[in-house]
């Protein structure tokens, strides 16, 4: 019998780019540097165009310079130039038509013409494309003016719900007057510039506030002061932003805050205690501990000076006699904290001696407290007094998790959780 031919079989094609769903690819796009993703859209003659419904164009100098520049390429041939290049060919490429919902512009800007224009180009773009959330970042001074028309006291950033201002020189007037323009903003992020003297926040709808690490760098400059009027403000967060005094009518809608600063003696015991007076509606906070330090000060302290709907509170501390009778007077102002997490960031050297004395200064009456963590834990002498005056204080605790400082050696991994009442330990898995 003859030899039946065999039928070839044909190999399934293999699928390419165009056989992806436009949704799926987009997906994918929007996880990738800009300049990436354009360059992947443009490889499909289906999809050529498909980087214009990205929701996002972030122009980071970070993300060129890895993209652009190759192991064996020269980056110290940077220039401003080359990002401005690719941002204005972008921007020329992509129709206005198209909503934005994030826009971030990040560069290294000189104040010439041709900078000044891209700035005022890319603002105005993504002003045009209904944008939201805004981001600036320039390493500069003094480009607000770039960026507002002092000519034009109507124009409104209506759509504009968060602005992030980054290494920025502004002064007080042009700051006020870009925020009471963006009527329906929701968070302001405020980090590393100059030129604060007395500005004011007035944001009727503002939600969350950022303000990072702002340095005076003359007498002037520590005289500075920051008002804030935002009735619906509900997260505050201020991180080593050094001004002399912080006012507002009212800041009780604050529920979750985190203060960060330096030291804890002169300016900043000044700085912090402006800053906790108006914090009386807190429930989550996150702060160091100078209530000892404001005690014994001459600061004079409002009558409102209390949280009584304090219930989580983060405390960066160390452990020395201070500390603890601050932490004492601490729960007096807090009649309802629940949850309690001693940071220990400061060193404490001097080993606190145990007696009556001691106790009846440092009287731990918090009969709402349920759970407390330690973080850093050392294994001192003033780390078990805590737990000592714990238990012999009015505190009923659920749970106690310690867990261990890095540079403490212990063949345990994990934390430690303690049963004051039963004095057991039990080490938890990481």
């Amino acid at each position: 019998m003859a030899e039946q031919p065999k039928r070839d079989r044909q190999t399934p094609p293999s699928p390419s780019l165009n056989d992806l769903p436009e949704n799926l690819l987009l997906h994918i796009l929007t996880f990738l540097p800009l300049i990436t993703a354009i360059s992947i859209s443009l490889i499909s003659k289906k999809w050529r165009n498909l980087w214009h419904s990205l929701p996002s164009l972030d122009f980071s100098i970070i993300d060129f310079l890895l993209e652009y520049f190759t192991d064996d390429s020269d980056s110290d041939c940077y220039s401003p130039e080359i990002l401005a290049d690719f941002v204005t060919h972008t921007l020329l490429h992509r129709p206005n038509t198209f909503p934005l919902r994030e826009f971030r512009l990040q560069f290294h800007y000189t104040q010439n013409h041709r900078h000044r224009s891209l700035v005022s180009t890319s603002l105005q773009y993504a002003l045009d494309c209904s944008v939201t959330d805004l981001l600036l970042s320039f390493d500069v001074r003094h480009i607000i003016k770039d960026i507002i028309d002092d000519d034009d006291d109507d124009s409104r950033f209506e759509n504009l719900r968060v602005v992030k201002l980054v290494d920025v020189d502004i002064g007080d007037r042009l700051l006020s007057d870009l925020i009471s323009r963006c009527e329906y903003l929701e968070k302001l992020v405020l980090s590393r510039f100059r030129g604060v003297r007395q500005f004011r926040i007035f944001a009727e709808r503002l939600e969350e506030l950022e303000l990072l690490y702002y340095f005076p760098c003359s007498p002037e400059e520590y005289e500075s002061s920051v008002e804030i009027n935002a009735p619906y403000l509900r997260s505050l967060k201020i991180e080593h932003f050094y001004v002399a005094k912080y006012y507002s009518t009212d800041l009780s809608s604050v529920v979750e805050a985190e203060l960060n600063f330096y030291d804890r003696d002169g300016f900043c015991l000044q700085l912090w205690c402006s800053v906790m007076s108006l914090l009386t509606g807190v429930k989550r906070l996150s702060v160091q501990n100078m209530w000892f330090g404001f005690i014994n000060s001459k600061i004079e302290s409002s009558e409102h000076f209390a949280f009584k709907n304090l219930s989580h509170l983060e405390l960066k501390t160390g452990y020395t006699m201070s500390d603890f009778k601050g932490l004492a007077a601490l729960f007096v102002q807090s009649p309802g904290l629940e949850t309690l997490v001693l940071d220990y960031v400061y060193d404490t050297d001097k080993v606190i001696r145990y007696g009556h004395s001691l106790i009846e200064q440092c009287l731990f009456d918090i009969p709402t407290l349920r759970k407390v963590k330690m973080k850093n834990f050392r294994i001192t002498d003033n780390e078990i007094l805590v737990l000592a005056l714990m238990k012999m204080g009015k505190v009923l605790l659920e749970r106690v998790t310690l867990t261990p400082a890095q540079l403490v050696e212990t063949s345990c991994k994990g934390s430690l959780v303690v049963d004051l009442n039963a004095a057991k330990f039990l080490w938890l898995d990481s």
